[in-house]
């Protein structure tokens, strides 16, 4: 029996910054980047803390997400993780890691207004419920 391979990623946080959408020349599809507070859980006495995390929309589902969302927003990302290594100028090796993301779901007050269900979910192949 082969090995076991799984790379999948869930979290609950709240934007950090207002989402940026990118249009790749070449390409019928965007890109939405960004910026989610993931709360830490503590550690004993430690504060609470938060992480924030770098996640990347592709396609329609990432210009719903620019369109809809705002800094504050609360989400439910489910992706991958993903890394990339590089050398920088002074020769030294670094990495980055962040989210693509598959799935969103919009929590809470979205920003254009809608009489929708405001906890729209949205996969990357669906279409927009509003």
């Amino acid at each position: 029996m082969g090995k076991v391979q799984v790379n999948h990623w869930y979290g609950v946080g709240h934007l950090a910054q207002e989402p940026l959408l990118k249009e790749i020349k070449g390409r019928d599809r965007g890109v939405c980047e960004m910026c989610v507070a993931v709360q830490r859980k503590p550690y004993k006495d430690e504060h609470r803390g938060a992480d924030f995390l770098d996640v990347t929309v592709w396609g329609q589902l990432g210009e719903h997400c620019h369109r809809y969302l705002s800094k504050g927003s609360q989400v439910i990302i489910e992706g991958e993780l993903r890394q990339r290594s590089w050398r920088d100028a002074n020769n030294e090796w670094r990495k980055r890691f962040w989210i693509v993301a598959h799935r969103v779901s919009f929590l809470g007050t979205i920003v254009e207004e809608s009489d929708a269900d405001a906890d729209a979910e949205l996969a990357a192949d669906d279409k927009m419920p509003f």
